[in-house]
């Protein structure tokens, strides 16, 4: 839980950040920059729903989340780990699930193969000196 709300701390000051970049363009938002998070503790902790016992040692700079938060510049919304198509960067997945999670990012559909995709170049052989006869 903890390692997730620090993650928020990072989405929320990042997201403030380009909230405030836009603003600055003449290009305003009129609604909360939304940040998924699949650790429902860490966004109870952030919405201040329900205090966390685990949450009393954490340093009072992270918590700017909740400020962030009633402040509608961010909202934090769950999004079910089955459905969290960033856990392609973070976990071992299931090729079936890696797929969906790849598509779903936009991303290019993974090769049947490894080699399949990779043109025939130069070997380590062409690059290395070959002994003096």
């Amino acid at each position: 839980m903890e390692a997730e709300y620090i993650a928020l701390y990072h989405a929320s000051l990042n997201a403030a950040w380009i909230r405030n970049f836009f603003e600055q363009l003449g290009m305003a938002f009129d609604h909360p920059i939304q940040i998924w998070c699949d650790n429902q503790p860490a966004i109870n902790v952030a919405k201040g729903e329900a205090p966390h016992k685990k949450a009393k040692h954490f340093d009072v700079k992270v918590h700017v989340v909740r400020d962030h938060i009633q402040r509608q510049i961010t909202d934090v919304t769950y999004v079910p780990t089955e459905e969290n198509q960033a856990d392609v960067f973070t976990k071992p997945l299931t090729r079936q699930v890696f797929t969906d999670s790849v598509a779903g990012l936009g991303l290019y559909d993974s090769p049947a193969s490894p080699q399949s995709d990779i043109a025939e170049g130069p070997s380590i052989d062409d690059f290395v000196d070959a002994p003096d006869s």
